[in-house]
């Protein structure tokens, strides 16, 4: 019960943090929005993608969570050729919590905007959609993201999915694990 808890203050955090303006936006990506479209798996953490209102950087963030909820954060050095530039996490009593920031990651922005609205623990919160979950997992694209694709492209629409892949790059990851299902 320790865990749900916690996952409902990130929540109420966030949203207290879009009602001030401080971000525009955010959603669950990662393993527990995949868990939400299809059989669960395990996972480590919640992995938030955020659209910042303009002038907040990551570390903006970062100083907003370690003075209001009091909880150290980690900023990690990113890759220069890596999708995502900038992202902190912090630990929620029971729960890891990764936060990415979509500044320059278009496809996280887009995942934002088209995400299902749902209610979680009380919580208003956007989920991002199954076809969406491919794109991004098509951009790391690890053994468990390759798992990951495949399950979730029983529920995807395939004709959105080839369709954001081919906007962002990705249509020849994709087409790698299209033709190993076949």
């Amino acid at each position: 019960m320790h865990a749900l808890e916690d996952f409902r203050r990130v929540l109420k955090f966030f949203n207290t943090l879009k009602e001030e303006s401080s971000i525009s936006d955010y959603a669950i990506i990662g393993g527990l929005a995949l868990s939400a479209w299809i059989a669960p798996r395990t996972t480590q953490d919640i992995d938030l993608v955020v659209t910042a209102s303009p002038g907040l950087k990551s570390k903006d963030l970062a100083y907003l969570v370690e003075t209001r909820l009091r909880k150290k954060t980690h900023q990690p050095k990113m890759k220069a050729n890596y999708a995502i530039k900038e992202m902190f996490s912090f630990t929620e009593d029971h729960l890891g919590v990764d936060v990415i920031f979509t500044a320059g990651f278009q496809l996280a922005e887009e995942a934002i905007r088209e995400a299902a609205s749902i209610e979680v623990v009380g919580e208003p919160v956007k989920l991002a959609t199954p076809e969406y979950l491919i794109a991004l997992k098509l951009v790391s694209f690890d053994d468990k993201d390759k798992l990951d694709i495949k399950n979730l492209l029983a529920v995807a629409d395939l004709a959105t999915v080839k369709a954001i892949a081919a906007k962002h790059g990705l249509s020849e990851s994709l087409a790698t694990i299209l033709s190993s299902q076949q």
